[in-house]
């Protein structure tokens, strides 16, 4: 009876221990589960955007995505890219994206991600967008009268007035860009 006792005691010990150390773990460490270093490695995931969540500790956005076989857990600190994210996201369109493996064990940097826009192939809409994050730009197609041209900004301005033309459906009237295809300038109305 007696060692019978002590062993309860012992399991009692046990499990208040792991509840001692399970409630000192930070919320996100046990929240989602990880997958294994052998499971973690750069990649492309092509998938629908549907969760975007700023966090104000790390300075930067978890993006969650998925298609019919798995999800993506990743992150991204830049505005530009999370400001395609936004657009994927609110046009409920799937995208291509090129994430990598942080040293540290973290959920994936997300470092490129590009957007295939459904439209018509009039003069002035955006076919596609994209954000390259090692070069800090966005590239977008337009289609013109005389065919598509690509197009390059660095600057979230530009690329603002792109997206809002891909999710609204809206043609860019009027596109000047440089030698380098950068634009100068870019302009979207409803008339």
């Amino acid at each position: 009876m007696l060692k019978h006792s002590a062993r309860g005691l012992t399991l009692t010990w046990v499990y208040i221990l792991a509840i001692a150390v399970g409630a000192s773990l930070p919320r996100q460490a046990y929240a989602q589960p990880q997958p294994s270093a052998r499971e973690r490695t750069d990649g492309i995931f092509r998938g629908r955007v549907y969760d975007i969540d700023f966090i104000k500790v790390s300075q930067r956005s978890q993006v969650l995505a998925k298609n019919s076989g798995s999800n993506l857990v990743a992150f991204t600190s830049n505005p530009m890219m999370q400001s395609l994210l936004q657009t994927a996201l609110m046009l409920g369109t799937d995208m291509e994206l090129h994430f990598e493996n942080q040293a540290n064990g973290e959920a994936f940097k997300l470092t490129f991600a590009k957007l295939t826009v459904q439209t018509s192939t009039d003069a002035g809409r955006v076919q596609w967008l994209q954000f390259d994050e090692k070069t800090n730009q966005c590239k977008a197609e337009i289609h013109a009268a005389a065919g598509s041209v690509v197009v390059v900004t660095s600057d979230p301005k530009a690329q603002g007035i792109l997206e809002t033309a891909a999710r609204e459906s809206i043609p860019v009237g009027y596109l000047m860009y440089d030698g380098n295809r950068t634009i100068t300038r870019v302009k979207i109305n409803v008339k």
